[in-house]
């Protein structure tokens, strides 16, 4: 981790460095701030990068940090977001673990548990995210994939603390199971996003030219997490 520090602002950043053409700066949900560089770009050019950015980047920050997150409580008459939809959570105890489910009518998801303790449902609701998570990305994956033309080596939905979803030099791809908890419509930007830079490793024109092709509000997409993302991390 390094740290940039002058009258302007203040913050730490991390510097990964590949054979991309392009420097990208990206204030993640956390306030961490992350440095996408060149190989061969040092740490002098960086650092005055940096400098030309400080206003945009402290800007970010601020924002991030007067954002309220609501922490959520896993009681019946809290909410918690499915779909870009806002649930009430309403916990019914049951008799024995075979009698515990879970599902989503008319606003509300019922949990059945056997044990009515917040941690308990939280592990529970959160089991059921991730299988819900993981059947509607893959779906959309096989859609766009086929829509698109655009075949990835291996599609993997997993815990990330800081991404929504990325996309390695093996063509493999990685997506966010928090992303159920967001819109379809924004679900689908992540994947276009990332089948994309199966064509393009950065984020050049030609990247974000091909991403209007597939999702043409993909700025209102993008924006929709970076106002909502730390709220969707809560889980």
């Amino acid at each position: 981790m390094n740290q940039y520090n002058n009258a302007r602002g203040s913050f730490n950043y991390s510097i990964k460095r590949s054979n991309r053409k392009t420097v990208s700066i990206i204030v993640e949900a956390d306030s961490s701030v992350r440095i996408l560089a060149p190989s061969k770009m040092n740490q002098t050019a960086i650092e005055a990068l940096l400098d030309k950015k400080t206003e945009w980047i402290t800007t970010h920050l601020d924002k991030m940090a007067n954002r309220k997150v609501v922490p959520l409580a896993f009681e019946t008459g809290n909410h918690m977001l499915y779909l870009g939809d806002s649930l009430r959570l309403k916990v019914i105890t049951v008799i024995g673990k075979r009698e515990e489910k879970i599902f989503v009518s008319g606003g509300v998801i019922s949990a059945y548990t056997s044990n009515a303790a917040p941690e308990y449902v939280k592990k529970n609701l959160t089991n059921w995210f991730r299988l819900r998570s993981e059947e509607i990305i893959n779906e959309r994956v096989a859609f766009y994939t086929q829509k698109m033309g655009k075949i990835p080596n291996r599609v993997v939905v997993k815990t990330q603390t800081k991404r929504w979803g990325s996309c390695s030099s093996k063509r493999d791809i990685f997506l966010n199971w928090r992303l159920v908890f967001a819109p379809i419509e924004v679900i689908d930007y992540v994947i276009i996003h990332e089948l994309c830079h199966l064509v393009f490793m950065n984020h050049s024109s030609n990247f974000w030219h091909l991403v209007e092709t597939f999702d043409s509000k993909y700025k209102t997409h993008r924006s929709w997490l970076k106002e909502n993302g730390q709220q969707l991390f809560q889980m």
